[in-house]
């Protein structure tokens, strides 16, 4: 039996869609289907201008247009001509089916799970439904059966079907055929997830919308709705109070026919409602068919959501730092109030923007440790700077808070940043008191301890000048006791206290207040005087008053030459300078006013052996201790005078011991000394002495005080030291000697074995010539290679000979020392090494004259030079010779461009027979940057290199400038 021809258009842009409908269809062992294939609207329509197929499967949502319009142009532009057409429906496309079979569609199928039997199911059905349709259309009694009534719902097809339950058997088949496709409209009905009714618009005499009556409701209807055995009952009856608006919205869609999707709420039924609704049936017939969802629970979520929102954006954008969370893509998904005032933009412009656009690339990369943390489901922090757009530089703290999903998937992350600039600047302010405090009480002159506090002071607060002024009440006046300025000359001298302390000022200085001026120009406590400040370069300063017994005696002050409105960590920090080191500075004068007796009280406690004396220079008396008798083997009771004192010193030292004393007896002072004496046993005996000037109150001397003690085993001991330094030098001149004489022949082994080396080399150079020379064009490529190798091996040999004798005679050989112009010795490098074309060798505009060794500094330079030349990787490289003055030494530096050195060879190039290459890559004998470096270290330099892969390297050595 011949199988049944059946041509098939499927209309849907998804190939997969396409081919699972079309291998179904192809299982049907009876039917031999073909394909028509559309990807959109207007190419289906082309070629239904074409051909007519047996069936359409038409996708509810195409590329170009919606499957409902497409359904209806074609049910247009086919009539009276009708195809059996089967709608492919999404889960979410429950109400388009719906249409779709009113509008003209005979079938549907799920695109969820598409089957084999499905799919063959739904295109015989509507094939059959079609035929049968086109029979019941022949007969005239059957003429009010059309698409359309069967598309207003099962209740019509029902009331249709008893009518005509006694005719012939050809008519109850397609009965049947309807009823079937009745029951799959029905079992759709019914099996709905949504709420789905059929309700009839009830105009007024106006034709406005009052009410409406339920025709059908689905089992889903009751459960979302709450309405008991509605139909047939309108909307009023069943809720009296419920609002106006949705009698609008039914009776707008029923007159106009113009679907509606929406949301509403109805506080008389207590719920939300998602609703789709369309016109159903003929326009006469003002029916609407709802489909819906009761959302109210995802409602009353969304508000606490919003609530919850709301409350969280409230706290946020009241925390003072940053708050923002970050996705994957590194964009912001939401940021706080305090986003907009660091980077002067609006929370709109930020949210969505990528986080390099808001802090750039250089901080994000800067970032990108803790950031990697962070997406790697670690929580982290960190304390970093920050330039804003706000215009301030910030020092924060930030952590970074992971957002890990439930399957542990990092979904983002949460960042938090706090401005701790304030606590940062109370460190560096404590940090900077406990250092000054330190230093400070390490001195024990007013003068110095001034100097400092106010230098390190202003340094510390990036001011133009720190201060401190003595106050004299009685006169009016201040004197500048120590000024420090950060350019320019420090001032001195006496003021009235007026001339820079208007009455406002110096009532409140002298109430022990602080003051802070931004700009002496605008202030009006300083505008009367403003003038003045701006002779003296004072446009912002602060003034913190100190007092000695409730009276205010002494201002410390810092000066801005610009506006500058001080913050309230400068000024606490200035009152804790005040507070603290004020009094210091008056414990120190206490101190110095009683430096002379514990001078002589140190002196006294110096330990045992020490002797004291005194001399009373007026009365020349002198005053010994004990110990000083003893010291010159004499009776304590002996009396003492000048005379007698320098008879006891040694005649060679006499004169020396005498014009000290006189001095310090003249001009005031100390003094420090060794000198022999003449013990009473007649031995001589070494003393060492120190001695102070004591001076009245015009600052003439009127008494020495010194201290003794013998140094006679020390002296001895440097005695018997001297003799051993003279044997050891003999000794090390003598080994001297003998070294030079091994070296000397040394060298001469060197040169020895270097020439007796080189013969045979030369020798078996001459025979690889010679057989070359006869045989070259005889022998194989490869022989003549090994003979090119064997030529190539006998040179680098010959330079490691020379390599080794330079080296051996490095830093032995002295050259004569001659001025030598750097600039000229380059530049015959230059020539000499002979860059290849295309090559720079520059070198800066100004070098130094030195007086020195030509040849060592030459050989060093040149290899430099030349090595930078030949390890280069490309034949247009640069290299470039710098020299910069290093106070006693000059260093030079030779730069090129090349492949670089990696970090780890740094040190291993200065050794012997090291290269980066294979021998057979590159010339030389590995020891050119071993002779450099005994060259450099020989004239008591350093060489070193710096350099990375790919960047270039930088030789830098240091060569004495004489």
């Amino acid at each position: 039996m011949p199988k049944v021809q059946r041509t098939v258009m499927i209309i849907d842009d998804a190939q997969s869609a396409r081919d699972i409908i079309r291998h179904a269809l192809r299982q049907d062992a009876n039917i031999d289907y073909q394909f028509i294939e559309a990807e959109n609207g207007e190419q289906a329509l082309t070629y239904l201008r074409q051909q007519q197929p047996a069936c359409l499967l038409l996708n509810c949502q195409l590329s170009d247009t919606d499957g409902l319009t497409l359904l209806q142009t074609v049910v247009q532009q086919a009539a009276p001509h009708i195809y059996p057409i089967v709608m492919l429906a999404g889960p979410d496309h429950a109400a388009v089916a719906m249409q779709a079979m009113q509008q003209g569609a005979h079938d549907f199928l799920p695109k969820a799970a598409l089957t084999v039997e499905q799919v063959q199911r739904a295109v015989n059905n509507a094939t059959e439904k079609v035929t049968l349709l086109r029979q019941v259309a022949k007969q005239r009694e059957w003429s009010r059966l059309n698409l359309a009534s069967m598309s207003n719902g099962v209740s019509a097809i029902d009331e249709q079907v008893l009518g005509v339950a006694e005719e012939t058997t050809e008519h109850k088949q397609t009965i049947q055929t309807l009823q079937a496709s009745g029951e799959r409209y029905r079992t759709l009905f019914e099996a709905m997830d949504e709420g789905f009714s059929i309700i009839e618009m009830i105009f007024d005499a106006a034709d406005q919308p009052v009410d409406y009556r339920f025709l059908e409701i689905n089992p889903a209807f009751e459960r979302f709705t709450g309405l008991e055995q509605a139909v047939g009952k309108t909307a009023r009856q069943l809720v009296p109070n419920l609002e106006k608006h949705w009698f609008e919205i039914y009776g707008d869609i029923a007159l106009t026919g113009e679907p509606q999707r929406f949301v509403e709420g109805s506080e008389a039924m207590g719920r939300w409602f998602d609703v789709y609704a369309f016109r159903f049936g003929e326009p006469e017939s003002r029916r609407v068919a709802v489909l819906f969802n009761n959302i109210t629970e995802r409602k009353q979520a969304e508000d606490q959501l919003r609530r919850q929102e709301e409350l969280l954006r409230l706290i946020t954008d009241n925390v003072p730092g940053l708050i923002g969370y970050i996705g994957t893509d590194e964009r912001y998904r939401f940021v706080n109030a305090t986003f907009e005032t660091w980077f002067q933009r609006s929370r709109q412009q930020i949210i969505g923007s990528s986080v390099t656009e808001l802090i750039g690339d250089e901080d994000w990369a800067r970032l990108s440790i803790y950031r990697n943390q962070a997406l790697a489901g670690d929580t982290v922090s960190y304390e970093t700077m920050f330039a804003y757009p706000d215009g301030i530089t910030r020092a924060v703290w930030g952590r970074y808070q992971p957002h890990i999903g439930a399957d542990g998937t990092v979904l983002g992350f949460y960042l938090f940043l706090m401005d701790i600039s304030e606590r940062k600047r109370a460190e560096q302010h404590q940090k900077f008191l406990s250092e000054l405090g330190m230093q400070l009480r390490l001195l024990r002159d007013t003068d110095a301890i001034m100097t400092q506090l106010v230098s390190r002071l202003g340094q510390h607060l990036q001011v133009a000048g720190c201060r401190i002024n003595e106050v004299d009440l009685t006169n009016q006046q201040f004197s500048i006791q120590k000024d420090w300025v950060a350019s320019g000359k420090p001032v001195a001298g006496t003021y009235a206290l007026s001339e820079l302390a208007p009455p406002t000022i110096l009532a409140e200085l002298a109430k022990g207040e602080t003051v802070a001026v931004a700009n002496t120009e605008t202030d009006p406590r300083t505008t009367p005087v403003a003038e003045n400040y701006q002779a003296h370069q004072v446009t912002s300063f602060i003034g913190v008053p100190m007092f000695r017994h409730e009276q205010w005696i002494a201002t410390l002050s810092v000066k801005g030459e610009k506006e500058r409105h001080w913050r309230q960590d400068e000024i606490q920090l200035l009152e804790a300078i005040a507070g603290q080191f004020w009094p210091l500075l008056e414990r120190v004068r206490a101190e110095e006013a009683l430096r002379i007796g514990e001078e002589r009280l140190r002196l006294a406690l110096a330990g045992g052996g020490l002797g004291i004396w005194e001399w009373q220079i007026p009365t020349d008396t002198f005053t010994w201790t004990e110990q000083e008798f003893v010291l010159f083997g004499l009776a304590p009771d002996m009396p003492m005078t000048q005379e007698r004192f320098n008879s006891l010193i040694h005649h060679e030292d006499r004169a020396e011991i005498t014009a000290a004393l006189d001095r310090l007896a003249t001009d005031g002072g100390d003094y420090t000394g060794e000198f022999r004496i003449i013990h009473s046993d007649g031995q001589v005996r070494w003393l060492a002495e120190r001695c102070v000037a004591i001076c009245d109150a015009q600052g003439q001397p009127v008494r020495l005080l010194g201290v003794n003690f013998d140094i006679t085993k020390r002296k001895q001991a440097e005695q018997a030291l001297h003799q051993f330094n003279e044997q050891l030098e003999q000794q090390v001149k003598a080994r001297t000697a003998e070294l030079t004489k091994r070296l000397q022949e040394l060298d001469q082994f060197a040169y020895v074995t270097s020439h007796d080396l080189k013969a045979p080399l030369r020798a078996i150079d001459h025979l690889a010539r010679w057989i070359n020379d006869d045989a070259g064009s005889l022998l194989p490529p490869s022989s003549r290679g090994h003979l090119e190798k064997i030529q190539g091996r006998i040179k680098r040999m010959e330079k490691l000979l020379d390599d080794l004798l330079t080296y051996s005679r490095a830093d032995r050989y002295q050259y004569a020392t001659e001025k030598v112009n750097v600039a000229l010795l380059l530049d015959d490098i230059i020539r000499l090494v002979t860059p290849p074309q295309g090559f720079a060798v520059s070198t800066q505009t100004s070098l130094p004259l030195l007086i020195t060794q030509r040849v060592p500094l030459e050989t060093v330079l040149r290899n430099l030079i030349n090595n930078a030349i030949k390890h280069h990787d490309r034949s247009d490289g640069q290299v470039r010779v710098v020299a910069q003055d290093r106070g006693e030494f000059f260093e030079f530096s030779v730069s090129d461009d090349g492949p670089g050195i990696a970090p780890e060879f740094h040190e291993r190039i200065f050794q012997l027979f090291q290269t980066l290459k294979p021998r057979d890559q590159v010339e030389g004998s590995g020891m050119g940057l071993a002779i450099v470096k005994k060259i450099v270290e020989s004239h008591h330099g350093r060489i070193t290199v710096s350099s990375t892969l790919g960047k270039g390297a930088t030789f830098h050595f240091t060569w004495p400038k004489t």
